[in-house]
């Protein structure tokens, strides 16, 4: 099995969701790990009914470029 994927794992009440996401043969590495932060806090976003519109995420990469890449609305 090839390919690129990445995966998400969310802590809610100390249980942990995760999600897989097969990319395209075409992706890199660096595009896979992107896209596994942008999907986190997508999901983050439905949980608006445990904690109202205040609640916080805290996003865990050891990549500073990626973190400027996704905060950059410029960057497609």
């Amino acid at each position: 099995m090839g390919g690129v994927g990445s995966g998400v794992a969310i802590f809610k009440n100390n249980q942990m969701s995760h999600q897989m996401y097969k990319l395209a043969d075409e992706c890199s590495n660096n595009q896979a790990e992107q896209l596994a932060i942008v999907q986190a806090l997508e999901k983050v976003k439905d949980f608006s009914h445990l904690q109202g519109p205040l609640r916080t995420a805290a996003v865990h990469t050891d990549s500073k470029i990626k973190l400027d890449a996704i905060a950059n609305p410029r960057n497609h």
